[in-house]
């Protein structure tokens, strides 16, 4: 599982989103894919995100859950579909605040190695990660 996002972020909302994915890693193989994108939007709703599941299937483009079941049957080696979950906005838009986005960083609230350190591509992932978050412009 992966997430895509399209808004900037506070420290502590990525805290909250990795909870929100360890939720969701729990729910694997216990539903359909139409239930798992549901849960997927209740519950990035719940912490004031608006997302998009889309599913990678076998090595192409991702597509969108109402296509996967279609998919599969059209493949000889589909392997298990992954999701791949887009934060697009927020449910009540605010100002990013720099400010307390700095207080987060100099605390090191995510717990990582090199404080205020974003890995290449920027990629943030602390220790335990649940999964990679990354920045798409």
């Amino acid at each position: 599982m992966s997430v895509q996002c399209q808004v900037d972020l506070h420290d502590h909302e990525i805290i909250k989103i990795e909870t929100v994915l360890r939720t969701l890693n729990s729910f694997k193989g216990s539903m359909t894919w139409e239930q798992f994108e549901k849960n997927a939007v209740e519950e990035f709703g719940a912490i004031g995100f608006k997302v998009v599941v889309l599913w990678e299937v076998g090595g192409l483009e991702t597509i969108p859950t109402e296509m996967v079941e279609a998919t599969l049957k059209l493949m000889l080696r589909p392997g298990i579909p992954t999701p791949e979950i887009s934060i697009v906005d927020r449910i009540d838009p605010i100002e990013f605040d720099h400010e307390r986005q700095t207080w987060e960083v100099q605390r090191d609230i995510l717990g990582i190695d090199q404080p205020g350190a974003i890995g290449k591509n920027g990629i943030i992932t602390p220790p335990k990660s649940a999964a990679f978050i990354t920045k798409k412009d």
